[in-house]
């Protein structure tokens, strides 16, 4: 049976004034969460099939981790 998994992107830096909020990276820490919820999900069977997200640099990045 399908199942709907929302996530939120790991943690990323913090907002610098007059940056492009688009461009925060992780960080070390949220890289590593992301990794780790890779593991979990991989550990309970979880095949992602597909995946919608914001263009967001912190949000690709978690997704590309995570798909890994």
């Amino acid at each position: 049976m399908p199942e709907l998994i929302l996530m939120r992107h790991a943690q990323a830096a913090p907002a610098e004034p007059g940056a492009d909020d688009f461009t925060r990276p992780l960080t070390a820490a949220g890289r590593r969460a992301a990794a780790q919820a890779a593991r979990a999900l991989a550990a309970d069977g979880v095949r992602i099939e597909r995946v919608l997200l914001s263009p967001a640099n912190r949000t690709r990045e978690t997704a590309a981790i995570v798909a890994r």
